[in-house]
């Protein structure tokens, strides 16, 4: 009895796990953000990361594409969390070519592999150091759908305090109608 009952537990625990894309998944041998990475740099370089944020600059070279990212907090499947709160920028050097229309400013990416280098750069005016990784699986995220709906209440038709019964009646949830518009004609 309690060796099915155990099975079941495992079964439902794993069944519920959020899961990391392929790409993704490998040990990560240093949690820290790129700030921390570039503040402890003699630890840090060569150990394995998971990052992942905003897409701010994509530029194609010889070798590889280098994307310069905004670091945010990782959701539990790996996708970048939707906050205002930075975690700092790094360069992720992806092997190959990446069309940078399609990894254009503002996507969602996470990137998994080694810190190699710090390179010195400038962010508007600002100096900067970037701690570089070179990507051992990357993920560029779907477009995230924004989904917005209005509703409005109409009132019940005694409407008020004149209820015909003790409890008032029922609240009709409709959506709201959006407005047509007619094409202007051309006057001449």
């Amino acid at each position: 009895m309690w060796r099915s009952v155990i099975v079941l537990m495992v079964i439902l625990l794993t069944g519920c796990q959020a899961m990391l894309p392929t790409q993704l998944r490998g040990d990560v041998t240093f949690v820290g953000t790129p700030t921390d990475a570039v503040t402890d740099w003699d630890s840090t370089k060569g150990q394995y990361v998971r990052w992942g944020g905003l897409v701010a600059k994509v530029k194609v070279r010889k070798q590889a594409t280098w994307v310069e990212i905004v670091a945010l907090p990782l959701e539990a499947s790996g996708r970048p969390r939707r906050t205002d709160a930075s975690e700092g920028r790094f360069i992720a050097r992806i092997p190959g070519l990446l069309d940078p229309i399609i990894y254009r400013r503002g996507r969602e990416i996470t990137v998994y592999g080694t810190l190699t280098k710090t390179v010195n750069g400038k962010i508007g005016e600002q100096a900067y150091t970037y701690p570089v990784l070179d990507v051992v699986g990357h993920q560029l995220w779907p477009k995230r759908r924004e989904v917005r709906k209005e509703i409005y209440i109409i009132p019940s038709y005694w409407g008020g305090y004149w209820h015909p019964h003790i409890w008032p009646g029922p609240v009709h949830v409709l959506p709201k109608p959006t407005p047509r518009t007619t094409p202007e004609k051309n006057e001449k």
